[in-house]
């Protein structure tokens, strides 16, 4: 039983393999300041004849903009295609996409970058998530948090605080 155990285990960790798709982004460990702009890609591998879709959401100021398809089975990736998500629940910005609906039969694996060229730009301060999420199950898949730097305006008033806070603690 313990056997049979292992290998269920075993089978259902290579069935996740085998859809396995995150996010890549080089985010500055200062953040970014409204107006910056970064690269995301979307990796992964492909393992199979049936197309894939999903989509790409951000939570928080940003947007997103482009996007190519590098897997060989081809694909397709639209920016926010109308009447997809419940306009109570609308997110600040999205992406459709689907693999493998130009060649599916291209279903040899496929392993590295599936889309390309998805910029990012920064609106402001605040946090950020993107995330990538399954088109059938709306599970997420995938997320990054991209750190936002404050406008000056307000790193001068903390700044402020911190020294009035230090003047007075002197004074006690």
């Amino acid at each position: 039983m313990k056997a049979l155990s292992g290998l269920f285990m075993f089978l259902a960790a290579a069935v996740c393999v085998q859809g396995a798709f995150y996010l890549d982004a080089s985010v500055p460990l200062e953040g970014l300041q409204a107006g910056d702009t970064i690269e995301i890609k979307m990796m992964g591998e492909m393992n199979q004849a049936t197309p894939v879709e999903g989509y790409l959401v951000v939570w928080g100021p940003g947007s997103i903009n482009g996007g190519h398809i590098v897997y060989p089975g081809g694909g397709e990736y639209q920016d926010a295609p109308a009447g997809i998500f419940d306009p109570q629940n609308m997110p600040d910005d999205y992406a459709w996409w689907m693999l493998g609906s130009v060649s599916p039969e291209v279903h040899s694996p496929y392993s590295g970058v599936l889309i390309d060229q998805i910029m990012f730009t920064c609106g402001g301060q605040g946090a950020v998530t993107v995330a990538l999420i399954d088109g059938l199950s709306f599970d997420v898949i995938d997320s990054i948090q991209i750190p936002q730097i404050p406008e000056p305006c307000t790193l001068t008033l903390l700044g402020l605080g911190a020294a009035a806070m230090l003047l007075r603690k002197q004074r006690c």
